[in-house]
């Protein structure tokens, strides 16, 4: 997450399926860039995202 002072954010991740939510309220114009790392484990492979998000109004 951005070091903004004006954001909040929440993260829900789900233990059953893995899957997340993610909701932040950026207060500046501007990009963002996100990431998302699993270490995998025994029955999972490691895997990685990233995307960026750009506010212009």
């Amino acid at each position: 997450m951005s070091a903004r002072a004006a954001s909040t954010a929440t993260l829900t991740v789900s233990t059953a399926t893995g899957e997340f939510t993610f909701t932040e309220s950026l207060r500046e114009l501007g990009g963002v860039t996100y990431s998302a790392t699993y270490r995998g484990d025994g029955s999972h492979t490691p895997a990685t995202a990233r995307t960026t998000v750009t506010i212009t109004e």
